[in-house]
């Protein structure tokens, strides 16, 4: 019996750790952590504020270790430590969270708002189209608030207003076909990572573009090049593990950024998955063979600016493609 009940625990634990594993990942996906602040979402959040009569009101998400607001009214901190925060309490939950009075609600017993003055709170959770909370619109007072069902019913609507803002943000920088960032989105990436690219830090560039893309379309067929397209991004994707971030270019070319990487790295990394683009045989096109020349470019040797980076890595690739193709090439190598 003791034996069941441990396992039934570690079951139950598991599955948590995968669900909250999936939801970190649905949150890194719509990369609203990172993205400039969205002038609608402030409108939304300015909107719930005078409907509560509160001093303060956000859009508040919950990444793994900090709770971070991506729009904010009458509020001057940007994160809390994730534990610290009332909206990691509104998303383990579906219904919205109403909290009357802080000091009397056994729920947020010695919470850490508490000692920082908050005594009402209701927040409602933001969820994705897959069923994750991501984090939550929420509303917050130093005094007791009059929290009406109009009101809550109000504030809900509005947050699934946020969320389509937020999802449709998403949709605007990314490619139809792959799922990739679209050039736009991947340029502002780009630009982002140069602009807050710490001392002493590095980051790599790579350029990539299927070598005879136009045969396999005229072989093959166009569905065959779009499976080949959404394969490479895929597998490209399965192995990144760090922060590589992919982009669809422009037809067969992509971008794969590569925070913390130098140039060898980068090459190690490249060079792995150009192997594994040439070993690739598509089962539903088994005659099909796909190769991928590539060109890296380093922050360290470039200006830094992303038409300067993306021109050296574009350059090393054209060394690339006039030469053996299927193969990589440093811009190091030539600068």
């Amino acid at each position: 019996m003791l034996a069941d009940q441990t396992q039934s625990m570690i079951d139950v634990k598991s599955m948590t750790e995968v669900k909250e594993r999936a939801r970190i990942a649905a949150l890194q996906a719509l990369d609203v952590l990172g993205a400039p602040r969205e002038p609608a979402l402030d409108r939304i959040v300015r909107m719930v504020r005078l409907e509560f009569g509160a001093q303060h009101a956000g859009i508040m998400v919950i990444d793994r270790d900090r709770a971070a607001f991506v729009a904010r009214d009458n509020v001057t901190i940007k994160s809390i430590p994730r534990d610290e925060a009332l909206c990691n309490i509104a998303i383990q939950h579906s219904e919205p969270l109403i909290i009357h009075d802080m000091l009397t609600d056994p729920r947020v017993h010695g919470h850490p708002q508490v000692a920082r003055g908050i005594r009402s709170y209701a927040g409602v959770p933001l969820r994705t189209r897959d069923g994750y909370n991501i984090g939550s619109l929420c509303v917050f007072d130093p005094e007791t608030l009059t929290i009406s069902p109009s009101s809550i019913s109000k504030m809900q609507e509005l947050a699934l207003l946020a969320m389509d803002c937020i999802e449709l943000r998403r949709l605007a920088i990314q490619d139809h076909l792959t799922g990739a960032l679209n050039r736009r989105g991947f340029m502002t990436e780009l630009d982002r990572e140069i602009r807050d690219l710490p001392p002493g830090a590095s980051l790599a560039l790579a350029v990539v573009d299927l070598d005879h893309f136009k045969q396999i379309n005229d072989r093959f067929g166009h569905p065959a090049g779009d499976s080949v397209l959404q394969t490479i991004v895929a597998l490209a994707t399965a192995k990144s593990q760090r922060s590589e971030v992919i982009g669809r270019l422009g037809g067969e070319e992509f971008g794969i950024l590569m925070p913390g990487h130098d140039e060898l790295s980068a090459f190690t990394w490249i060079e792995d998955l150009r192997r594994t683009i040439e070993a690739l045989r598509l089962t539903s096109f088994p005659n099909l063979t796909v190769t991928a020349s590539f060109g890296i470019a380093e922050s360290g040797l470039t200006a830094q600016s992303s038409s300067a980076m993306l021109a050296q890595a574009d350059a090393a690739l054209y060394r690339a493609k006039s030469g053996a193709r299927n193969m990589t090439v440093l811009a190091s190598q030539f600068v």
